[in-house]
């Protein structure tokens, strides 16, 4: 094979999983905040970081896609419980860079399944669509559409047609999903075998991670009973 078909081989396979074609199981959401909280520490480390908040976001059939965790500073206003959603909703924003909001927060995204990477994003201050769904009382729910895309959608009125843009999101989740397993099945059988090994191979990488994770958290709850009954 040529390196330019080789090239081209690599990038379709590429293209392929970067869909995210095999799920796996659920992750729970202590296992995610304690990678979440490891996260923010690598990503913004010495500053001291609490967990503040956490939203599951959700795929396109209901279940878990990714974890949304909110930090913020220790020793400040935000740290306390409920505050960070208190502050969007008295009118603060995370995003602009020059708050005290955004200064004090962190987010972590993380996996919703045991074949996702640890980490999917982190930055500082607070999500778009974290600030919306504040704002809205967490009535509706966050969706992730694909990697990096994750957008809020409250509820539709009781009676609208379509199920509103809450529905839609939902819909087109689902129909990624559906369009990346169906772009599998239509590669050649070369290119349809290397992409199968490639995802096997990186799942059992991301179960390792994951696994290992699970592990410290187990670790430190024995460890946290065993200091409760001294």
């Amino acid at each position: 094979m040529s390196t330019k078909r080789n090239i081209g081989t690599l990038a379709l396979v590429g293209a392929v999983l970067a869909c995210g074609v095999a799920w796996g199981a659920q992750i729970g959401q202590d296992v995610a905040q304690a990678v979440a909280a490891e996260g923010v520490e690598k990503a913004f480390p010495g500053e001291g970081w609490v967990p503040a908040d956490a939203v599951a976001v959700r795929d396109g059939e209901g279940g878990v896609a990714a974890w949304g965790f909110v930090f913020a500073l220790d020793g400040s206003r935000y740290a306390e419980a409920g505050a960070v959603r208190a502050a969007v909703a008295d009118g603060e924003v995370g995003d602009d860079g020059e708050s005290e909001l955004y200064g004090s927060t962190a987010t972590i995204v993380t996996g919703g399944h045991d074949t996702d990477s640890l980490v999917f994003r982190h930055f500082r201050g607070l999500a778009d669509w974290y600030q919306e769904g504040t704002k809205d009382g967490w009535r509706g729910e966050a969706v992730r559409l694909g990697a990096g895309d994750i957008r809020y959608a409250a509820p539709a009125p009781a009676g609208a047609r379509g199920g509103g843009k809450l529905a839609a999101l939902k819909k087109a989740a689902a129909a990624r999903k559906a369009a990346a397993e169906a772009e599998r099945e239509v590669l050649p059988d070369d290119l349809k075998k290397l992409s199968e090994e490639a995802d096997a191979e990186a799942a059992a990488a991301a179960k390792a991670r994951w696994g290992a994770a699970a592990s410290r958290v187990r670790q430190a709850q024995r460890k946290a009973a065993v200091r409760a009954a001294e």
